[in-house]
């Protein structure tokens, strides 16, 4: 799940006016806003039903080229702590070639108070900021910050935790501190139309021959028969708070539709990413039957993590992502 604002709203913007996402009531009674976190296992009371179910699991793995299918960890949990946000700085950024506060709204926009440096590094809650071309030249090179990956299996028996940063022999380095370069290299690598990907979202056939953008118009369809047969079906005992709320979520898909097929590449384009884990101190527990290589608890090992995002629901407010996280002796 990612709850962000989108275009014409500012970034941070906590309920959503203009764009097509938007906070409901019943979740800002709970305290939930569009904050830009991302979260691989949000709490079920935000899940918006009709709608995907949310959770990052160990799907396979791998040791040595021999697949373990009966491995401990295989349907473990994945997650990054804490929630991570998406965000885009740095001393050298464009943004601040051009004098640009990390706080702005962007072009056209009043920019609020530029939030504290302090403020944003105590709270690890730095901004996506990347409109108008005033921080990243193009959407789809945002970075995540900060990543802190966790995997362990249902059992307990073992965890990995991992993080990447932007200084492995200086803790106090954050991406307010790093180049535009230096941030780059561990965002996003652009975001590109991939059929492949895109027959991964709920409803889509993959034995049919889809184009991307036909495939995003698919999914719409399908999501917004779903919400009217909500609708429809509603009975005494709900509440009218809850069908008001379905008409809302349904009015950002009818006019989804309604838009040519470029306002809809978000849910036909991938973004990619690929970097290391490179903490000195790090997490390795391994207590199963069949446990991982020694190596895996040096201080040297490599930790090669590479995934994708893909298929934006402005609804549901989340992405596909699946990836693989490499473990390799020095």
């Amino acid at each position: 799940m990612c709850r962000l604002a989108t275009n014409p709203d500012s970034y941070n913007e906590p309920l959503g006016i203009s764009g097509q996402s938007f906070a409901l009531k019943s979740e800002v009674e709970q305290g939930a806003f569009l904050d830009r976190s991302i979260r691989f296992h949000p709490p079920r009371s935000l899940w918006r039903k009709p709608g995907p179910d949310l959770g990052v699991f160990v799907t396979e793995v791998i040791l040595d080229g021999e697949r373990k299918p009966c491995h401990a960890l295989c349907g473990g949990k994945v997650d990054l702590l804490p929630d991570p946000q998406f965000s885009l700085g740095g001393q050298d950024s464009l943004a601040a070639k051009k004098g640009i506060p990390v706080a702005t709204s962007g072009v056209g926009v009043e920019a609020p108070p530029a939030v504290s440096r302090s403020y944003l590094q105590s709270h690890s809650v730095p901004k996506l900021e990347g409109r108008n071309n005033l921080i990243v030249e193009q959407p789809g090179l945002e970075c995540i910050d900060p990543f802190n990956m966790h995997i362990s299996s249902l059992d307990g028996t073992v965890q990995l935790r991992r993080k990447a940063m932007w200084d492995p022999d200086d803790a106090s380095v954050t991406i307010f501190d790093v180049s535009e370069q230096t941030v780059r290299a561990r965002g996003g690598q652009g975001r590109h139309p991939d059929l492949r990907k895109i027959i991964y979202i709920n409803g889509i056939d993959p034995t049919r021959s889809l184009f991307p953008h036909s495939a995003a118009k698919k999914y719409i369809t399908k999501r917004i028969d779903d919400l009217c047969q909500a609708i429809t079906q509603k009975n005494s005992c709900d509440s009218e708070t809850n069908t008001v709320e379905l008409e809302k979520r349904l009015s950002v898909f009818r006019r989804q539709k309604q838009w040519q097929i470029s306002r809809v590449s978000n849910l036909a384009e991938s973004m990619g990413f690929q970097f290391a884990l490179n903490e000195p101190s790090f997490l390795f527990c391994d207590d199963s039957a069949d446990p991982l290589p020694n190596f895996v608890q040096e201080e040297y090992t490599q930790w090669h993590i590479k995934f994708w995002l893909c298929c934006w629901d402005p609804d549901a407010l989340c992405l596909y992502i699946q990836g693989s996280l490499s473990l390799l002796p020095m």
